[in-house]
């Protein structure tokens, strides 16, 4: 788990975006983690083959604990002799797709740049995110940013979109209460446990004001300095 900030000491992760199997290559986005301050999609700064995932999703890793194990990368394989050709034989009918079941949007028009948790996201709740605004680098939308537009459609809507039947709805994203209650923390510790120490030292003005008077008399109001 990277520190994701100055006085971050833990985060809940929300999303895997790889699996066992996966190639990945410095700068891959493979995971999504919230903190006290948001949703942030973490970054590999390795290269390898994701041999097994150790932190499920909705476990809470303190920064520097094991998140995943990234293997070596995977040797090239072996040419193995070309299978013998069966017999040609007549074109099968190729199947009909079926239709996209109704009340789910399947093609979500997305348009500028956007991280791909923010897509899948996206996809996930139907939206169309062209016109949501984005806070990341070069303006990209972001997993936060989608979260916003979703909480800002009507609850029913939103509810719909984004809960099963039943479910309980969990807070995600830029969250204002835990920012604060996160500052609030870094602040006090940094008072009880960073060393202070303080000088004070006696400055005589009595010259300074002497001419800052004689200046603003010969001046008009406007003028006059402060």
């Amino acid at each position: 788990m990277p520190a994701l900030g100055a006085d971050m000491e833990a985060g809940t992760l929300v999303e895997w975006l790889v699996r066992p199997g996966d190639r990945v290559k410095k700068g891959d986005v493979i995971a999504v983690v919230e903190t006290q301050k948001g949703a942030i999609e973490v970054e590999i700064f390795d290269e390898g083959i994701v041999s097994e995932i150790i932190a499920p999703v909705g476990t809470q890793v303190q920064v520097g604990g094991l998140l995943a194990h990234i293997g070596e990368r995977r040797s090239e394989p072996r040419e193995e002799p070309a299978p013998a050709k069966p017999p040609r034989q007549a074109p099968l009918p190729q199947p009909t797709a079926a239709p996209a079941p109704q009340g789910r949007v399947e093609v979500v028009s997305l348009g500028g740049k956007i991280t791909p948790a923010a897509r899948r996201r996206a996809g996930e709740l139907g939206m169309d995110t062209t016109n949501v605004p984005g806070t990341g680098v070069e303006n990209a939308v972001t997993l936060a940013d989608v979260e916003a537009a979703a909480a800002a459609r009507s609850p029913e809507t939103a509810a719909a979109a984004v809960l099963p039947p039943g479910a309980v709805p969990r807070r995600s994203g830029f969250d204002p209460a835990e920012m604060r209650k996160a500052i609030a923390v870094a602040m006090g510790r940094s008072k009880r446990e960073i060393p202070h120490y303080y000088l004070s030292h006696t400055i005589d003005l009595a010259a300074a004001l002497h001419w800052l008077e004689t200046y603003n008399r010969a001046q008009p109001v406007p003028h006059r300095l402060l």
